[in-house]
């Protein structure tokens, strides 16, 4: 337990920042009121009515009227699509409210491998976007029909999957598990030994396609 953070929420301390003025939404009860948000340690202490939070040496920002909420989590993404440096890319989500992302940089890992996968990860350490790293199932993404300067096997996955930013196993493609693929069986196994989520990804009857939850071999 934080006790620091505990006794700034009770009063007993004053905040390091305070966001005043601000319209907070609140997005379990969906209602939308006037408020601001108290921080200690990089930690929100206090929600709605802070004054007692404030000290003198409290930093002060005045939101002025604007909506205060928590980020925006992206689901599903690939940031290197986008034709952006990791950098550029959390610049500008993070302006437009999106705070962390399931980050699954299969094109990286296609052009060099697990090891341009880990240097981006290292250099969004530099940035305020947090990045859930969701491995990719199988690089190339079709094997035998291209050419890549990059590969994965399910050791790969494995050694993949052990990295502190990574939470699962994305995208397994229906048909190659239909088809009883030996390694991304292996990779699937690993994962769910691991405690890593396992994210499905098949066609729909218009022909677009989804992403599915796996956690166990449990559909959510």
């Amino acid at each position: 337990m934080d006790k620091q953070l505990v006794t700034v929420s009770m009063g007993m301390k004053k905040a390091d920042l305070a966001v005043v003025n601000g319209k907070i939404v609140n997005v379990y009860s969906k209602e939308v009121y006037d408020g601001g948000v108290a921080v200690s340690n990089g930690k929100i202490a206090a929600v709605g009515d802070i004054k007692y939070c404030i000290g003198e040496d409290t930093k002060i920002i005045d939101a002025k009227g604007k909506y205060l909420l928590p980020g925006f989590i992206d689901g599903h993404i690939h940031p290197e699509s986008t034709n952006l440096s990791i950098r550029s890319f959390a610049e500008i989500v993070l302006t437009h409210g999106t705070t962390a992302v399931m980050a699954d940089m299969h094109e990286v890992g296609v052009v060099g491998g697990l090891e341009a996968i880990e240097a981006v990860l290292d250099e969004a350490q530099a940035t305020d976007l947090k990045i859930y790293f969701v491995v990719p199932s199988h690089v190339p993404f079709a094997p035998g029909l291209e050419t890549s300067g990059g590969f994965f096997n399910s050791e790969i996955i494995k050694k993949a999957l052990s990295h502190r930013d990574a939470v699962g196993l994305s995208e397994i493609v229906a048909p190659y598990l239909l088809q009883g693929n030996a390694e991304l069986i292996k990779a699937m196994e690993i994962a769910s030994s691991m405690g890593k989520s396992l994210q499905g990804h098949l066609p729909e009857d218009e022909g677009t396609s989804y992403e599915c939850l796996y956690v166990s071999g449990r559909q959510y």
